[in-house]
């Protein structure tokens, strides 16, 4: 059986006169967009507990709706790097990181849900993002869902775009 690679990216670049932006369309999980609509209406539907099930699944039907419609957006900026999370067209979490306190941007090793959906996972090992840097003496994650091609293509973008414009992250 001859396997094709998937060559399509969840992610686009565009590059501005004062900024580049990478836009990253989250992962659809095809079992939560069937699967949970179709049993929380129908338990709705056959229970008695109508409004007490509809408020329970409220914070689900959220989760739902950012995995369908959300993205994450990375800014890069002369002097910041701002992550923005957006459902639809509205910022749900912006975080700016100044340029001069971003240290060692890399791809992260770790456990990452999307490797192996079926595997039990535990939470605690469970990594935000495939694109890790230091900031500090933390260490933040961006880039929820990408593969590790796809990160180590954004963490090359994004050394290239400093190190061509202002000769930050050069080696």
């Amino acid at each position: 059986m001859q396997i094709t690679p998937n060559n399509i990216r969840r992610y686009e670049v565009n590059q501005h006169s004062e900024s580049c932006m990478i836009s990253i369309r989250y992962k659809k999980r095809v079992y939560a967009i069937i699967g949970f609509p179709i049993i929380w209406i129908g338990v709705f539907v056959v229970t008695d507990f109508d409004l007490i099930w509809f408020l329970m699944g409220l914070p689900f039907l959220y989760l739902l709706v950012q995995n369908v419609f959300g993205k994450e957006i990375i800014e890069l900026k002369k002097t910041e790097i701002r992550h923005i999370r957006k459902v639809f067209d509205f910022t749900e979490k912006s975080k700016t990181y100044f340029l001069k306190d971003v240290k060692n941007i890399r791809v992260s090793e770790g456990l990452y849900i999307d490797e192996d959906e079926r595997s039990e996972i535990i939470i605690r090992n469970y990594q935000k993002g495939r694109i890790a840097f230091d900031y500090g003496v933390q260490t933040f994650r961006i880039g929820s869902g990408l593969t590790e091609v796809e990160g180590n293509e954004i963490v090359e973008i994004i050394k290239k775009y400093y190190d061509t414009k202002f000769g930050a992250f050069a080696s």
